[in-house]
């Protein structure tokens, strides 16, 4: 029989398996609702002449739009649920360059799927910092249309919300979990990169001009 000690230091031992086991399952859990607002996303495009759902400047906002092809709760993370209101609406939001007349670019217009050229490499949702909760989509160009940086996507994206992860949705459906340094920043600094701007403008040929 194992004494009370015995089982106190074990649980102590395998407490840091366990902690990560929970934070892997959060993650997972947040991928299958990303996934869910993928599919809506589809069914909504498919609905719609092939218009991609809006945010709360392009009515209607992708929140009210797509809770009729999905569970509102997918809309939410586990993760961010943690230390946020569990009333929350979303802690996820919207890329606004796939929106007509976006912020800072209002010359370009991605709004229908057939016009995103790479839908697998572009990002659709991501996952919100808790500041920026109260809005369904992102800033990441600039008031004077000179494009996006990269300190703009880490202030308003969850970009470690899993640890050194964060999930992403990608226009052709697909979710990946992917690490900040190692996984985002070079996408975002690559010349020719689709992952923000579906026209393929990386925040670091915006910055040279």
């Amino acid at each position: 029989m194992v004494s009370g000690a015995v089982l106190t230091l074990l649980l102590f031992a395998f407490r840091p398996a366990l902690q990560q086991a929970r934070v892997e399952g959060r993650s997972k859990l947040c991928q299958g609702n990303m996934a869910q607002i993928g599919r809506a996303a589809s069914v909504y495009s498919e609905s719609n002449n092939d218009l991609l759902p809006g945010n709360q400047h392009s009515e209607p906002s992708w929140i009210r739009s797509l809770a009729v092809y999905a569970n509102t709760n997918s809309y939410r993370c586990p993760e961010a649920l943690l230390t946020d209101r569990p009333t929350r609406k979303s802690t996820t939001a919207l890329n606004d360059f796939l929106s007509r007349r976006p912020y800072g670019a209002r010359q370009v217009d991605y709004s229908k799927r057939s016009s995103i050229p790479a839908p697998k490499e572009t990002l659709m949702f991501a996952e919100v910092e808790r500041p920026y909760r109260d809005y369904d989509h992102f800033h990441f160009a600039d008031a004077k249309e000179h494009g996006y940086g990269i300190e703009p996507f880490g202030e308003q994206v969850a970009v470690e919300q899993h640890e050194s992860e964060a999930n992403y949705l990608f226009v052709d459906g697909h979710v990946d979990g992917l690490n900040w340094s190692a996984g985002v920043k070079p996408k975002l600094r690559s010349a020719g990169s689709r992952f923000v701007h579906p026209g393929g403008e990386s925040a670091h040929s915006w910055a040279t001009r």
